[in-house]
């Protein structure tokens, strides 16, 4: 307290989370594991070559996570959620993004980057971490945040990875 220092009422790190196992399977039977939303979600967005898809992009440098950076403070603003410094999240790619082992991916909709999460590899364990993630007050609306997950699964599946941990995001009931 002298300090300055306050005891936070939730936990920095996710206390349960769900580990989706995408080992052996096609891309169409990661799809059928989601639930109905995010199935139709993904669905109607892949191989849409309109304007109104979704595009997503990743990016593995430092200097491109301006978007994921204004995010996450839309996110904090919005939620209340404390996250982690830009310092953090730029030192985190300058170290690992090179090697492809961190990366941030970011969804846009219309033109208009909407949502955005970083990951990491962990290439021993073959799993994908689903880290930190900011959206904009419309993401929801066009479900852009749920269309995100679905791609980071795809992702890790053309990484050849065989588990994608979703860090925090756990089954009902955990």
């Amino acid at each position: 307290k002298e300090l300055g220092y306050t005891k936070r009422n939730k936990p920095t790190q996710p206390e349960n989370t769900r580990v989706v196992t995408i080992l052996g399977k096609s891309s169409d039977e990661i799809v059928a594991g989601m639930n109905a939303t995010k199935r139709n979600l993904w669905r109607r967005n892949v191989n849409v070559t309109d304007a109104s898809a979704v595009v997503f992009w990743v990016v593995y440098g430092s200097n491109d996570i301006d978007p994921f950076l204004a995010m996450m403070d839309e996110t904090s603003k919005r939620t209340g959620a404390i996250f982690h410094s830009p310092a953090y999240y730029r030192k985190a790619m300058d170290v690992l993004g090179p090697r492809h082992s961190c990366g941030i991916v970011i969804a846009s909709y219309e033109g208009t980057d909407m949502a955005s999460a970083m990951f990491v590899v962990d290439t021993e364990g073959s799993t994908l971490y689903y880290l930190h993630a900011g959206s904009t007050a419309d993401a929801r609306k066009y479900n852009v945040g749920n269309l995100l997950v679905a791609y980071l699964l795809q992702l890790a599946k053309d990484m050849s990875l065989s588990y994608v941990d979703l860090f925090g995001v756990a089954p009902e009931g955990a």
